[in-house]
């Protein structure tokens, strides 16, 4: 089964509920701490990823970094994403 535009798990729901209140977008330990306690920080890579694949959310790479380190790519919920997360409060998934 194609992982495309499958329904989003209930931690993927909450992952988007995150990036929909953040207009610049956030990195995974950003939606970590900001899930106080529902996301962690050795799974959040994980929900992005299958967000990414099913094309819930879109991410920028940058190319270079402004702090130590690998740059931070940076996800932000895209129409497709806001729809998931909407249907999904019409349905009484998501409180």
């Amino acid at each position: 089964m194609s992982k495309v535009n499958s329904w989003p798990s209930g931690k993927e729901l909450e992952v988007l509920r995150l990036l929909q209140s953040a207009d610049a977008g956030m990195y995974g330990l950003e939606l970590v701490e900001q899930s106080d306690g529902a996301l962690g920080r050795t799974s959040i890579y994980k929900y992005l990823g299958r967000l990414e694949e099913k094309g819930f959310v879109t991410v920028k790479r940058p190319a270079t970094a402004d702090h130590p380190g690998m740059p931070r790519p940076i996800y932000r919920i895209n129409g497709l994403g806001e729809r998931a997360l909407e249907a999904a409060e019409d349905i009484g998934l998501f409180v």
